[in-house]
């Protein structure tokens, strides 16, 4: 279960060493963080889905809350303008 957070944590580093004066491995990883960050999101869409079918469909806000935030999750990696400006900045940079 802890593979899920996978391709959020390779996100997670290559930002964090991205260069701004030269190019490296992570200038060029982030071209594929958009679709690394959405394939993670799939992965904890079927471990949400997979751990409510254990519990039967009980409703509580918790999971009522964790459902909502993986949509705005979701729609965050879909419709950010500045997500998409700050990874074609960091492309541009090679």
């Amino acid at each position: 279960m802890l593979l899920i957070g996978l391709p959020a944590l390779i996100v997670l580093l290559a930002t964090t060493f991205v260069g701004e004066d030269k190019p490296n491995w992570a200038n060029r990883l982030m071209r594929f963080a958009q679709p690394l960050l959405l394939l993670s999101l799939v992965f904890d869409a079927v471990l949400i889905f997979w751990l409510f079918i254990e519990q039967h469909g009980a409703f509580s806000f918790g999971r009522a809350a964790i459902v909502f935030g993986w949509f705005v999750c979701g729609w965050y990696l879909i419709n950010s303008r500045h997500w998409r400006f700050y990874r074609q900045h960091l492309i541009n940079i090679e």
